[in-house]
């Protein structure tokens, strides 16, 4: 790969993973389930702000260069 292609590809790349592109998602559960100790019953729509779990930096390390 040519050398502005791979750079231009490092921008995406780094944007993209920078950028929040879906802000929420959301989802059914067929049974109940525990999250952060409250019970969720059966088919109660459970909301996940991707947004902040994609910068939380006690998942996600800070990667080396």
């Amino acid at each position: 790969m040519c050398f502005p292609c791979s750079f231009m590809r490092q921008v995406q790349d780094e944007t993209l993973r920078l950028s929040t592109l879906a802000p929420w998602a959301a989802r059914y559960s067929d049974q109940a389930v525990s999250v952060c100790g409250y019970q969720v019953p059966p088919n109660t729509p459970i909301i996940m702000a991707l947004g902040v779990a994609l910068k939380n930096t006690q998942q996600w390390q800070e990667q080396e260069t």
